[in-house]
């Protein structure tokens, strides 16, 4: 083979390579793990009172499924606290060789109160947002200071106070 033909293929496969490579975007993290030598019982127990203990209702406590929800919460965040984002997580516990894993994921609404105000003052219209529908996935991504960044921060905060756990970051 020549060297001209050979560095022709070579340049072929560098650029298919790269093609394929830029093509498989990697998932931002969306879901945080615990990993605790406590057992399920116990991490489930533990779970429902540290998100009471940072201001979160529960709205389900399963404990024959090993499942928790909280109700949505607003919280602050940003510059002197003036942004709001409402937050709803969802824990679930699973037994491990060692102890157990509790996974958090959750949603979030940006600024709802403001949107609905700005709405009805320069359209006079009653803009109606319902959580369900309108809220997106909690995800690692969103400069410092967004409502986006801020909801994963506030999840992730959760997680770090859980005590005697390793905490991990998924994409589901």
């Amino acid at each position: 083979m020549n060297t001209h033909r050979m560095s022709r293929c070579l340049v072929s496969l560098l650029l298919l390579t790269s093609a394929v490579v830029i093509g498989q975007e990697e998932r931002p993290f969306n879901v945080i793990k615990i990993s605790t030598s406590d057992e399920p019982t116990i991490a489930f127990r533990k779970m429902g009172r540290l998100l009471v203990g940072e201001g979160y209702e529960l709205q389900t406590t399963e404990p024959t499924l090993m499942m928790i929800t909280t109700k949505v919460t607003e919280k602050k965040y940003g510059f002197l606290s003036m942004g709001r984002i409402a937050l709803r997580f969802a824990v679930t516990i699973d037994e491990a060789d060692t102890g157990s894993v509790v996974t958090i994921a959750g949603k979030f609404l940006a600024d709802a109160e403001m949107f609905q105000r700005w709405m009805k003052q320069f359209t006079g219209v009653e803009a109606s947002l319902k959580f369900d529908a309108e809220a997106q996935e909690i995800e690692e991504r969103g400069m410092s200071g967004s409502p986006v960044r801020a909801s994963w921060n506030a999840m992730k905060e959760i997680a770090e106070k859980y005590e005697n756990g390793k905490v991990t970051f998924d994409a589901k």
